[in-house]
């Protein structure tokens, strides 16, 4: 067996590569009180915006939170950095409404934000018997306005709720289930311009104040992709025919271990040139054998 090139690292490319990692896992994210986690510790985490004054309490496979005064919060929530929202996406969500009255501005202590692009939203509000939507803002950066209301059970027990959205634009079409039937219908609005792509849920409202109980949340929205790029390392040599060639490697020198980079390679009386990206590795050396 013989070495026709000498050893040499990775450095001096001019090929680039493209990696791809994930920021959150794909698909169905879940949340359930009965894992006995918080939301911000499940897997993939939520991000959690509190505003004083707020508690949050998880007992017996329940999470309650309870706010009280203006401007107070409590609200778990992914954002666009870490979503990918699909065309046609869905939430599902237990809750059980215990306290509190709906503002007169149209807002609930209960609620689930879906905000599937840049400035275009929407948000289910679960208030004492009643579930209703908005209908957007009367005008740029003013108070929601009611939309679509349904007189329904909220506090006599944990119900499901079902939001499937239709869309992404502004104007798109979505249904909200209440135990598994249709309830309300609604369409996206445009609202505050620089609101990124995000799901919430929990006491969403600046001014309605009151406690609610959540067993579980989920969504299908995917990942977004994180792309990197690195450079990668050719590797050519001038073959022969008849010739059978192998690219070996190594991460330092000298070398005693030399790992084989792919499988062998027929000679073409002409250049040959492999490429091996450098993505998780810090430094290669490259020889070619004949070894036929």
């Amino acid at each position: 067996m013989k070495t026709i090139s000498r050893a040499i690292s990775l450095t001096g490319t001019a090929l680039f590569m493209l990696c791809a990692g994930h920021c959150l896992q794909a698909g169905n994210a879940v949340w359930a009180a009965s894992s006995g986690l918080l939301p911000t510790n499940a897997s993939p985490p939520w991000l959690f915006y509190p505003e004083p004054t707020y508690s949050v309490t998880l007992v017996s496979g329940d999470l309650r939170l309870e706010t009280s005064g203006i401007f107070a919060r409590a609200t778990y929530f992914q954002e666009s950095y870490a979503l990918s929202i699909p065309t046609n996406f869905i939430i599902e969500a237990r809750v059980r409404f215990v306290s509190g009255s709906s503002s007169v501005s149209g807002e609930a202590p209960a609620g689930i934000s879906f905000y599937p692009q840049q400035g275009v939203a929407n948000r289910l509000w679960i208030g004492r018997d009643e579930i209703f939507v908005n209908a957007g803002r009367l005008f740029p950066g003013g108070p929601l306005q009611r939309g679509a209301v349904a007189k329904v059970e909220t506090d006599d027990s944990f119900h499901d709720y079902r939001i499937e959205v239709h869309g992404i634009t502004n104007g798109s079409s979505f249904e909200v289930f209440y135990d598994g039937a249709l309830t309300l219908t609604g369409s996206l609005f445009l609202d505050d311009e620089d609101q990124e792509p995000e799901i919430g849920w929990g006491d969403l409202s600046y001014d309605a104040s009151g406690v609610s109980e959540w067993q579980s949340f989920r969504h299908n929205a995917s990942a977004a992709l994180t792309i990197s790029i690195f450079t990668a390392a050719e590797i050519c040599w001038a073959s022969e025919t008849n010739r059978l060639y192998q690219v070996q490697w190594a991460s330092s020198l000298p070398a005693t271990n030399w790992m084989d980079f792919g499988a062998s390679v027929a000679g073409r009386a002409t250049n040959i040139c492999v490429f091996d990206s450098t993505c998780g590795s810090a430094r290669r050396f490259y020889r070619v054998e004949i070894v036929l």
